[in-house]
């Protein structure tokens, strides 16, 4: 083989490595696009459900407080009652009935 084959041979095989290498340059850019849009699309996500826990978290605190005070209301009305009947305000709605027999069964009792 001549030099001048030999060099043109090279060339040649330079340039299909060359066109190799741009070949696989465009893939690994287009795989870097993709893999950035995939990213994106999850901070999206990410920032939706970081939204959405937010608002459940109102949500439960909101429900709490209603409870909280719906508690207080019911207990206020356990402490009248206990105020018109003279028993013992309690926690427990089965412990005023217990207690409201016991009453019932004392007043029979000085009746007889």
């Amino acid at each position: 083989m001549s030099r001048l084959t030999r060099k043109a041979s090279a060339m040649q095989l330079l340039e299909l490595n060359a066109a190799h290498v741009q070949a696989e340059q465009q893939a690994l850019h287009a795989e870097v696009c993709n893999i950035k849009d995939a990213l994106r699309r999850s901070h999206t996500a990410n920032a939706m459900l970081r939204g959405d826990v937010e608002r459940f978290k109102n949500i439960v605190r909101a429900q709490d407080a209603a409870l909280r005070g719906l508690h207080e209301e019911v207990f206020s009305v356990k402490r009248e009652l206990a105020a018109f009947t003279r028993l013992p305000v309690v926690e427990s709605g089965t412990h005023i009935v217990k207690t409201n027999k016991q009453h019932d069964a004392k007043e029979q009792m000085r009746r007889r």
